[in-house]
């Protein structure tokens, strides 16, 4: 119910006021909640707002630290996004955190994942994309387009496509994620987006090479989500043989809001299968074909992920359970 989340929403901001980090370069703001050994990075969509993952600090607190920053302005390079989430975990005393990445945010988790592979301890890829050099030519051309815009109109557009991220939601609910929406929107620039924009094509232009250490990976994908195209997803799979899949029936691209419950259970799940963290550092990922037909089973729409693949038949590149509690 909307009043519900309002209501959340509420007692969320006056328990988690806002923090600010510098990395040298740029300032991140960012909210924390919890205080746990271990930690999990939330990192948010395409409008960069970490409080948007409002229900998922509030639901995570109690057994972990849980950071969920905010994209600054001037991060236009995937280097810039992973280098500055890497040392506000480090800055947040964390050796390593679980990451989570959702739609854009999945995107900057890969790029953390390739270029600080000693901060993630477990990465979770939820409605989001691999890097796909095929599609370059297509984002160069929105972000042109985007360039020539006004601010004003920019905003517009992406009030519109709120709308339509939206329009499968309850009405109540869709209230509330409406006016969440419209007050980040207004407060976003246009150069804000072209950061996006940028960052979204340095992305698919330089980190198409397979991940090089070996992580456990879940990866969650509504089934009518149509801003992940199916042969997206399968691209997805494919760039992470050994992942884990589960599957959220209904929804679209805004299920991890509409179904944040499931989402939650399932994250909950995959990061409890982990305890303790893996070894920050592992045998270069060597996964192959077939590499699917034999790890870890795909959970069944609604089913919990089944976290831990088994050891016979195990193929290349992925963790057996020795390998997840060494270090």
């Amino acid at each position: 119910m909307a009043e519900d989340l309002g209501e959340t929403m509420r007692r969320f901001r006056a328990t988690h006021p806002g923090r600010t980090f510098s990395d040298g370069r740029l300032c991140w703001p960012y909210l924390v909640g919890g205080s746990g050994e271990e930690t999990v990075l939330l990192l948010p969509g395409a409008l960069g707002r970490g409080e948007t993952s409002f229900q998922y600090v509030a639901a995570l607190e109690a057994r972990y630290r849980v950071i969920a920053p905010s994209y600054p302005p001037g991060a236009d390079t995937i280097a810039a996004l992973a280098d500055g989430v890497a040392s506000l975990v480090a800055a947040q005393g964390a050796e390593r955190a679980h990451v989570v990445g959702g739609s854009f945010g999945g995107i900057v988790a890969q790029g953390l994942l390739r270029r600080h592979p000693e901060r993630v301890a477990g990465l979770i890829l939820s409605d989001t994309t691999p890097p796909l050099p095929g599609r370059l030519n297509s984002l160069r051309f929105r972000a042109a387009l985007l360039s020539r815009l006004p601010q004003r109109s920019i905003r517009a557009l992406l009030t519109i496509g709120i709308g339509q991220y939206l329009r499968n939601m309850p009405p109540n609910e869709r209230r509330f994620w409406r006016a969440h929406f419209a007050e980040h929107i207004a407060a976003l620039t246009k150069a804000e987006v072209l950061d996006r924009a940028r960052a979204w094509i340095d992305f698919d232009r330089h980190y198409t090479a397979p991940p090089n250490p070996k992580r456990d990976v879940l990866i969650l994908q509504a089934a009518d989500d149509r801003m992940v195209s199916p042969g997206q997803h399968a691209a997805l799979c494919a760039l992470y043989p050994c992942a884990t899949r589960h599957a959220i029936r209904g929804g679209g691209h805004a299920a991890s809001l509409s179904r944040a419950g499931e989402y939650i259970e399932a994250i909950r799940g995959f990061f409890e299968a982990l305890t303790p963290f893996p070894s920050p550092l592992l045998p270069a990922f060597a996964g192959g074909e077939g590499c699917l037909e034999h790890g870890p089973t795909a959970a069944a729409p609604g089913a919990a992920p089944t976290g831990i693949p088994p050891v016979e038949g195990l193929p290349m590149g992925c963790l057996t359970p020795a390998e997840r509690v060494a270090g």
